[in-house]
């Protein structure tokens, strides 16, 4: 369960974090985005909370969940568990244009992999939380 959750933390990662991403992956991750936020009943003025970088932030219950949600639809996992390889794919893919800012995203997530929560939509926001503010 704490590597499903995870799937969402990295898949937000990478929206926030990633400053180009080619137009066809952008369409596809505005996409899910959208639905996401439909079905957590989130806005995007609730997501600005996503890009403060203050580690321990506590996001609320409704954007951790949209968290998780982004790792589901984006399909980082199989039979419950994380793909790492499918991580870092998608982490490189994101950032074609600037892989040391990937290089540095794939480093945190081996840090923060084994963040928990007390349940998997939490479990996904420390995980996120730890790679926007991990520092070596």
């Amino acid at each position: 369960m704490r590597s499903f959750a995870f799937a969402a933390v990295v898949c937000m990662t990478l929206v926030v974090a990633s400053a180009v991403i080619p137009t066809e992956r952008k369409e596809k991750s505005d996409k899910l985005r959208a639905e996401c936020r439909e079905e957590q009943h989130v806005t995007v003025e609730d997501l600005e909370i996503l890009k403060t970088k203050e580690y321990g932030l506590q996001y609320p219950e409704k954007v951790q969940c949209y968290l998780k949600c982004v790792g589901e639809k984006y399909g980082l996992y199989e039979d419950g568990k994380l793909v790492d390889a499918k991580v870092e794919t998608e982490l490189r893919a994101d950032l074609v244009d600037n892989p040391t800012r990937a290089q540095e995203l794939i480093e945190h997530y081996g840090h923060c992999k084994g963040e928990t929560g007390a349940t998997a939509c939490e479990t996904a926001a420390k995980v996120y939380n730890c790679i926007i503010t991990h520092k070596h």
